[in-house]
């Protein structure tokens, strides 16, 4: 059977042959189903697309596979000690000099790179799908036919945290971990790329530094030293500068070169950047009349306000590890920093602004409470404190446990710390700018559903309780239909800790579930209809058979499923009171 599905996202593309589908990340490899009767249709890996782009080689998705020299190294997990020496990564001895030996892995024994982002332009033709272990985002395009081909990779400096596409959908905007945000083409090939005597800016000057590097040379004398100790330094400073090693380029030096497809670097944080939204305002036909847009936190009377205008204007939304919450222009002004949300007092890891209601900012992270932001303004509407449901349902959850008191030991996690790992949103109610915002806590089976008035104020709806962990939602606007994914390996509200052995078990939880608004209730409910859809989607999991995947560690598998909470930074969650 398949491991659990991380990510998920719906695709509609409309037209003469509307196609529906459902794309489910499970490791390395993404599965389309047939969103309108489940279905399954065909799949993408991250080996058959390298196995595409090279000629004469002999490889299949379950075998052994070659590094592609290209491409930078993945990541080796180091075993534990209670793991069974043939289940871990066979290595070769290799004598060098004198009595040293290293050991070197086998490249058929790597990792395969995992995906962890997935997103889509809006008419579905598009998908961008992010693989962690190297770095790559890659684009693919979803055929009327329902299978993906990969059109374009671009390996990153640093791993990618965030990504999502301009409203024209023609930019790619990409955070990374570092704490830049980069743009780049939607579309792009290989021989696209600028012939390095046209690069112009700071990757020009980059490349120029990299040809021509000058031999180092002290800028101190032995008449500017006072002490023995700097003086023992220059001399060996100048006998360095008479005889340069002749080693290799550093790897830090190659990861700092300009990179080989075109971009552009539009802003920066100082710390890990979690995610990023952007977000394009359309003036009313008379800003006058409508006192609540367009107003400055410095002075809202006045027409130089930089929230004043008319026609469009674009904006990027940023958040990092910091508690920061940054609003900048778009581009080409993304070095504008306009203003910040700062209320939070833990990380923030999701940011969310609902579709047709754009100047409401709803931000969670680390804290137990959402805020609900007027970005423009920098101020904040509510706090919403979201520890009375997620205790709820620990407490349900644990209160059931009895196993010799094995997992009864958990039972501290009931008010364990919270981590919100995302935020969606369908509007319910066009005419009156009504919607629902569905919110998920890492390692917490259950959805918590808040209807979001045209006052842009969150009322608690209610607390769908799951079969496991929540690990992704992706939302149908056009049926409001809500697709999440759960992780049936570990037990509810633990991360490490696994269920009965599933091989040969008659009963295994699902790996999706639905639910669908019912604007007659009004509720979430289970449509029977969508029970079956999603029914045939778990049969094909549980009949599947993914090597890939199941050849995950249980440490490697959990950090794929959950890494939220491994952002809260020492000193303890307790101190985060809502404002």
């Amino acid at each position: 059977m398949l491991a659990p599905f991380q990510r998920l996202l719906y695709c509609s593309q409309q037209g003469s042959n509307p196609l529906n589908v459902l794309l489910a990340a499970s490791g390395p490899i993404i599965y389309l189903f047939n969103a309108t009767n489940g279905t399954f249709i065909s799949k993408w890996s991250y080996i058959e697309a390298t196995e595409r782009t090279k000629e004469g080689r002999d490889r299949s998705p379950g075998s052994h596979y070659e590094v592609d020299p290209d491409m930078p190294q993945v990541k080796r997990r180091k075993p534990s000690n209670d793991e069974n020496p043939s289940d871990t990564p066979s290595t070769e001895v290799v004598i060098e000099s004198g009595t040293k030996r290293r050991r070197k892995p086998k490249a058929k024994n790597l990792q395969v790179p995992s995906v962890i982002i997935l997103t889509a332009t809006s008419d579905g033709k598009h998908v961008i799908a992010v693989t962690g272990e190297d770095k790559s985002l890659r684009v693919l395009e979803l055929q009327e036919n329902g299978t993906l081909q990969q059109l374009s990779q671009r390996v990153m400096p640093k791993r990618p945290s965030a990504v999502t596409v301009t409203q024209d959908q023609h930019t790619i905007l990409c955070a990374d971990k570092f704490g830049d945000v980069y743009a780049m083409p939607l579309l792009w090939e290989p021989s696209d790329e600028t012939p390095e005597s046209e690069t112009t800016g700071a990757q020009a000057t980059l490349s120029s530094i990299y040809r021509a590097q000058k031999p180092f040379t002290p800028s101190a004398t032995t008449s500017t030293v006072h002490t023995k100790k700097n003086l023992l330094a220059l001399q060996n400073q100048q006998r360095l500068a008479l005889n340069p090693p002749t080693t290799k380029p550093s790897k830090t030096l190659s990861r700092t070169q300009p990179l080989n497809f075109p971009h552009q670097l539009l802003l920066g944080h100082v710390s890990l950047l979690t995610d990023l939204v952007a977000v394009t305002l359309t003036s009313p036909p008379n800003p006058d009349s409508h006192p609540d847009f367009g107003s400055s936190v410095t002075n809202p009377t006045s027409d130089t306000s930089p929230f004043r205008f008319t026609g469009t204007r674009s904006y990027i939304i940023t958040s990092d590890r910091d508690e920061h919450i940054r609003v900048s222009r778009g581009m080409p002004q993304a070095h504008i920093i306009e203003n910040y949300c700062l209320a939070h007092s833990q990380f923030v890891s999701r940011l969310h602004v609902p579709a047709w209601n754009p100047t409401i900012l709803i931000s969670g992270g680390g804290n137990d409470y959402l805020l609900v932001w007027d970005w423009l303004r920098s101020s904040t509407h509510q706090a919403v404190d979201l520890r009375p449901e997620v205790e709820k349902v620990r407490k349900g959850i644990f209160a059931g446990i009895d196993d010799g008191g094995e997992l009864a030991k958990l039972e501290g996690a009931r008010t364990g710390p919270i981590a919100v790992s995302g935020i969606w949103s369908v509007e319910t109610d066009k005419s009156s700018k009504i919607g629902e915002v569905i919110v998920a806590v890492e390692a917490v089976p259950a959805l918590v559903m808040y209807q979001l008035d045209h006052k842009g104020r969150l009322h608690h709806r209610a607390t769908l309780v799951t079969a496991g962990n929540v690990l992704d939602v992706s939302v149908c606007a056009e049926t409001k239909r809500v697709f999440y994914a759960m992780d049936n390996v570990h037990q509810a509200c633990t991360t490490n800790v696994a269920v009965a052995e599933r091989a040969g078990s008659t009963e295994v939880s699902p790996w999706i579930g639905c639910y669908r608004w019912m604007p007659e209730s009004p509720h979430w409910v289970v449509d029977p209809e969508v029970g079956a859809v999603v029914g045939k989607m778990n049969d094909f999991a549980k009949e599947g058979e993914d090597t890939l995947a199941s050849g995950m560690d249980g440490a490697a598998l959990s950090d794929l499923l959950y890494g939220i909470e491994h952002m809260r930074k020492r000193g303890g969650w307790e101190d985060a009171v809502a404002p």
